[in-house]
């Protein structure tokens, strides 16, 4: 078991400890807003993207980015063919976000991975940051509306379903946590933590769910 293992069991049992304080009640509807925002963001992206590029034209930007970081990002097939390799992990999710009539693996010029890629990028970002809009959206008004019956007490009952749902809670928060990181590895080489993320269960038990589910 790696830290990244135990980082991730202190998440769930925290988010169960939230659950058992909160109730059965408050914690279903933030286990139902993060399956929503989740939801909604990848359904939602394209507008933000399309805006994204009509205003900061980051298509071009990331086709700069990754130009620069040819050698770590493209694996050369031959003089005038290149391979993307997507990360291993979250690479069925990516795929829902790959470019129209792209198909993998890809192998065609650099320009054209490069453009598949830039395109990719910008549609992940987009979709990430639309998630956690909704999400702290959603919760701000989970907040507002308990904080009028604060202070009533709640039944045992209550709690333990509270604690139950809230585990299960940070089970797909984990879920969702490992996809996106290892999805935002085609930005960012986390160097020496890779390892450790890459052998974690958590990563191999999302692998495959996403492997059966896409």
């Amino acid at each position: 078991m790696s830290w990244f293992d135990l980082a991730v069991l202190t998440l769930i049992l925290w988010v169960a400890a939230q659950g058992y304080v909160s109730g059965v009640s408050r914690v279903c509807l933030h286990f139902c807003c993060t399956l929503f925002s989740v939801c909604f963001a990848y359904i939602l992206y394209k507008p933000l993207t399309v805006f994204a590029q009509q205003e900061w034209q980051l298509e071009g930007f990331f086709v700069s980015w990754y130009t620069n970081r040819t050698p770590g990002v493209l694996a050369t097939m031959s003089s005038e063919s290149y391979f993307l390799p997507l990360p291993t992990i979250a690479a069925p999710a990516l795929r829902l976000l790959m470019p129209e009539k792209a198909t993998l693996p890809v192998m065609a010029s650099k320009e054209i991975v490069l453009s598949y890629l830039s395109v990719l990028t910008v549609r992940l970002l987009a979709v990430l940051i639309f998630a956690a809009f909704l999400l702290a959206l959603s919760r701000l008004f989970i907040r507002l509306r308990y904080e009028r019956g604060k202070g009533q007490p709640l039944l045992e009952w209550h709690r333990t379903l509270g604690m139950l749902v809230g585990g299960a809670h940070g089970v797909v928060l984990a879920f969702v946590a490992c996809t996106a990181i290892d999805a935002l590895t085609l930005l960012v080489n986390i160097g020496i933590f890779q390892s450790d993320f890459t052998n974690s269960y958590l990563a191999r038990v999302t692998s495959y769910c996403l492997q059966r589910m896409f």
